[in-house]
């Protein structure tokens, strides 16, 4: 998309500049990924809704669509190329020991990610979000207790990364960088039993503010020889700047989800200047998408 379909910003704001900087990498992916065919069928769609009109589920669940423009395009091989301008999403699913729910909101949202190369070997992904708040939850009494609450805002944040491997699920090496420009975090999770999603350990929180935040994340993937199975190998770090935080913790569980064993720590603590890190380490069926549980 161009920087001048924005709504409300002046051609020279510094939201429209952090739009104009995305190109570099968001553009040169977004070209790779059109030019390159679709093995298989794709959907394109659009969307101009109003609060009115948005879908609402009978039942226990309960979905919103996206107010505003949205247009993407994706496809089984994992390329995406999404633009939202203006959205709220939500969802929200409550049974009889479990509820759930997720609210995102933002001005601008752009989502790239696919191969680059012809032999579908190189790939890369990158995401833009400007003026963002998201609030997700959930707690579950199943054969024990599983809360998890994480919310978070910021004016803006942006990361790319490059991978290697034909399986962009499964990307053999992956590295990236992100920033974030006015941030804030809640973050609080504990596990005892099973909750349903998983079977396990884990406690762990987080609080904190910053100005400016920026960090790298690194993923292996190895398979196990002779089987389906993997090993996953997921770090990042991150230095924030103009911060006040505190937080960590650990966990051990299995995931039915995506029925794989995690293990990990995460450990953060700044004032004025701090360092964040966090480690995970799972095996299990190879991944079916780019998506990965959070870390704290």
């Amino acid at each position: 998309m161009r920087p001048s379909s924005v709504p409300g910003h002046s051609p020279n704001s510094p939201a429209l500049d952090l739009v104009a900087q995305s190109q570099v990498f968001g553009e040169a992916l977004n070209r790779n990924i059109q030019a390159t065919p679709f093995p298989r069928s794709h959907e394109t769609q659009e969307a101009l809704t109003s609060p009115a009109s948005l879908p609402r589920a009978e039942g226990d669940a309960q979905q919103y669509g996206a107010i505003g423009q949205s247009r993407s395009v994706s496809d089984a091989e994992s390329n995406v190329n999404s633009v939202s301008r203006l959205y709220t999403e939500a969802t929200a699913t409550v049974g009889n020991l479990s509820a759930e729910g997720e609210l995102e909101t933002g001005v601008l949202r752009q989502e790239h990610q696919g191969h680059i190369d012809d032999k579908g070997v190189f790939g890369g992904a990158h995401e833009l979000n400007l003026v963002n708040a998201t609030v997700e939850g959930h707690l579950s009494i199943d054969q024990g207790v599983g809360m998890r609450v994480d919310a978070e805002a910021r004016v803006a944040k942006q990361e790319g990364s490059l991978f290697v491997g034909k399986d962009a699920n499964n990307p053999i090496l992956e590295v990236g960088a992100a920033y974030d420009l006015a941030a804030a975090d809640l973050k609080s999770e504990a596990l005892l039993g099973s909750d349903g999603k998983r079977t396990g350990l884990a406690l762990g929180g987080y609080v904190g503010a910053s100005a400016a935040t920026g960090g790298i994340k690194a993923e292996l993937n190895f398979p196990v020889p002779f089987t389906d199975l993997s090993v996953s190998v997921k770090a990042k770090s991150t230095v924030s700047v103009g911060a006040i935080s505190a937080g960590g913790g650990g966990h051990a569980y299995f995931d039915h989800e995506n029925n794989r064993l995690h293990v990990g720590v995460g450990a953060d603590a700044a004032v004025l200047i701090g360092l964040e890190g966090n480690f995970d380490l799972s095996i299990g069926p190879k991944f079916d998408t780019r998506d990965r549980p959070s870390l704290l």
